[in-house]
């Protein structure tokens, strides 16, 4: 009786406590929970855990942990949790990456090598293996003497025979009246140029030549800074303030601080070029805040002396996420009276490969990426599309959220007007705006890797209107069921090239982007370069920013838009002996440096590691000239790590990542990929996003 009333009635008290501890515990968010990686090329099987690659970077950085000296996996066949994203990826992609960054769809041919070659290295270290011992190790000597790895020292190198020439170049400029050295460029022939050969040569708005290195201090720097305020980060006992100039990437004099008054500083520099660098760093000496005035010969004399930094927390990807609907405009997002009514997403950053959950005003702050860094974000909520954004780390920025409603009723609407996209009935959405001082209306949009997909147009209503050539005042602009892949959108007014900007496209997804135009251009120097003997090459560089390619000799500086913009740029090389690569670059800096590698050096580390060249993959090299470093693909967590290949300053194959050296990845999936670079001296990484096609290079540099 007193069991049946027990089951009838109500649960006992201990009962009541237990099931809510365990709603409790269900309901509480957690980082370490629930992962979706949706990146980008292929469907996925990915397993994560507390241990992966990715997690384990990611917390180092942020904890500011002394780094271990190797990451510890999990044992064979017990993942914590495993996630089949087959349901989330529905087709393969006819995109494969990106296929040409230029109007005129500039075709990046795959890398060949002659096939006596490639037989004669194979065959060659097949005869070696068969030797004994004593002999092999003669034989390997003497087979890689001619190349960069495995150097013999007792011969002269490429480097010795750079320096007797830079020697010589001096000899005969002694008693020239500059105080530099101009090192010009060998042409296809192997002859050096001179300084007025190669001013001759150049093109319109290109002006080659090496800048001087040593010049008098002639110019003097004064201003202020401010400091973050008690909410970001600020000035605490024991934190202190650096004022550097910067030219290249390269930290150079320092400056002054008025000890009495820590937002003044004085600095002279030799020449207007690069920029002065505030940064703020706690006890340990790790930077938390940081600030650039950019420097320009054209400054005036009194904007010298009252130059301004502002300095904030910029190690960091940070993104404002809202309603379409809420955002008026960019400042209204960014208000703080709006927050309470932004959505809070779950935000995939696909440079660690981990789901963050944005705050409940809709910020999300992802600390351990150093300024400049690339990453895919993929921000999920109820009652909203997914979105995916290319992002950099720096700026805070707003980031609209798009109502399933509203995107469906644009879709339906295009549907009926012209039928499915390229991709059939993908739900892929690229929503675009063009921003420019003079105007958005009557700018033609259209992507350079898929000319043939078309665009429609949105009218004043918002309402998409097939009358339309052109953008109305608002500039929108849409793409309706594109297939899966890396986009370039141009923008043109006339025959005049408006912008470009990239997106990353999926199925059942939107793609906000924004193509902006600005009258504010700054100078950027171009450096192409043999990534290990540092002598001057010319070539042939194609950048998205400049509608027409440009022939570099060595050296030549260009004006680029100051935009927070990602730049792809093609390399031709007029030396046949080099590979033709693909590189990144943000539009925002003052240099560009594009080091060059031989195809037979490539092939030698291929041959020697016996790695097949599998079809429908590139191949991916870095260099890292200032710290030792490991490395992460986070978009391929099943990555053998034995596929990745470090080596030093000379090209020669080492066991981990050094300073003034890099690494190579082969068979890389076609597709888009992060690639994640962690410091052994430093609690920031640095992330980079790159699209990679079959049979093509791709080279990254990683500045800290």
């Amino acid at each position: 009786m007193n069991t049946q009333r027990r089951l009838a009635g109500r649960p006992e008290p201990e009962w009541i406590v237990i099931a809510c501890t365990i709603i409790g515990l269900l309901l509480i968010p957690s980082r370490v929970a629930h992962r979706k990686v949706f990146f980008f090329a292929k469907p996925l099987v990915i397993q994560t855990s507390k241990t992966s690659p990715a997690r384990v970077a990611l917390h180092e950085t942020l904890d500011r942990s002394p780094r271990r000296p190797a990451l510890v996996i999990e044992e064979a066949g017990r993942p914590m949790m495993s996630v089949n994203l087959n349901q989330i990826v529905a087709k393969e992609s006819v995109i494969r990456g990106l296929k040409a960054i230029q109007y005129k769809k500039l075709k990046l041919e795959p890398m060949q090598v002659p096939r006596e070659s490639a037989v004669k290295i194979l065959d060659d270290q097949s005869f070696i293996e068969n030797l004994p011992d004593s002999q092999r190790q003669r034989a390997q000597i003497a087979q890689t003497r001619s190349n960069t790895i495995a150097q013999d020292w007792s011969i002269p190198t490429m480097r010795d025979a750079f320096e007797e020439k830079i020697n010589e170049i001096k000899t005969q400029t002694q008693n020239s009246k500059t105080s530099g050295i101009y090192v010009a460029a060998a042409d296809a022939e192997g002859h050096w140029t001179t300084e007025a050969e190669s001013k001759s040569r150049s093109t319109a708005g290109v002006e080659p030549g090496l800048k001087e290195e040593s010049a008098p201090s002639e110019f003097r720097i004064q201003g202020s800074i401010t400091i973050p305020d008690a909410g970001e980060s600020p000035l605490l006992p024991g934190h202190y303030i650096e004022v550097r100039w910067m030219d290249e990437g390269i930290a150079k004099n320092s400056g002054k601080i008025d000890p009495n008054d820590k937002s003044s500083f004085d600095i002279s520099v030799a020449q207007l070029t690069g920029s002065i660098n505030a940064r703020m760093y706690d006890q340990t000496g790790q930077e938390v805040a940081s600030g650039q005035f950019r420097l320009n010969p054209s400054l005036p004399k009194a904007q010298l002396a009252s130059a301004h930094i502002d300095i904030k927390p910029r190690n960091r990807l940070s993104r404002q996420y809202s309603d379409y609907y809420a955002q008026a405009n960019e400042k209204t997002m960014m208000s703080v009276k709006n927050h309470r009514r932004n959505p809070s997403p779950e935000v995939m950053v696909g440079a660690f490969a981990e789901e963050i959950k944005a705050d409940a005003d809709g910020t999300l702050k992802v600390d351990g990426l150093s300024e400049g860094s690339w990453s895919f974000l993929r921000a999920e909520a109820k009652g909203y599309m997914p979105t995916i954004t290319l992002a950099s780390a720096g700026e805070t920025e707003a980031t609209p959220l798009f109502p399933e409603k509203m995107i469906k009723a644009l879709t339906a609407i295009v549907r009926d007007s012209r039928g499915s996209g390229m991709g059939g009935e993908t739900g892929s959405v690229v929503w675009g705006q063009t921003k420019s001082p003079f105007g958005s209306a009557g700018i033609r949009v259209e992507l350079e890797d898929l000319p043939e997909a078309r665009v429609v147009y949105l009218n004043e209503l918002l309402i998409p209107d097939e009358g339309l050539t052109a953008t109305s005042s608002n500039g929108y602009f849409a793409f309706v069921d594109l297939p899966r892949g890396f986009y370039s959108v141009r923008a043109t007014r006339g025959e005049k090239q408006m912008g470009v900007a990239n997106v990353e496209v999926d199925d059942g997804a939107v793609s906000p982007v924004e193509i902006r135009e600005t009258a504010d251009l700054h100078a950027t120097s171009i450096k192409v370069y043999d990534g290990f003997t540092g002598s001057a090459q010319a070539s042939r560089v194609s950048i998205q920013n400049l509608e027409n390619a440009i022939d570099v000799m060595g050296y030549a500086e260009v004006k680029m838009p100051s935009l927070n913009h990602l730049n792809l740029i093609h390399l031709s090389p007029a030396d046949p002996m080099y590979a033709p690569a693909m590189y990144v670059q943000n539009s925002n800096e003052d240099y560009v440096h594009l080091p060059l590698v031989r195809t037979d050096w490539l092939m030698s580390v291929r041959g020697f590691l016996k790695f097949s060249d599998q079809p429908g993959t590139g191949i991916l090299v870095g260099f890292v000239p200032s710290t030792s470093f490991e490395v992460h693909l986070t978009h391929l967590p099943d990555l053998d790590p034995a596929q990745i290949v470090y080596f030093d300053s000379q090209g020669q194959v080492v066991p981990s990542g050094v300073a003034g050296g890099g690494f190579i990845v082969f068979n890389v999936p076609e597709g888009s990929h992060s690639v994640l670079v962690i410091p052994q001296d430093s609690a920031v990484a640095q992330s980079k996003v790159i699209p990679v096609d079959s049979g093509t290079l791709n080279i990254l540099k990683f500045d800290f």
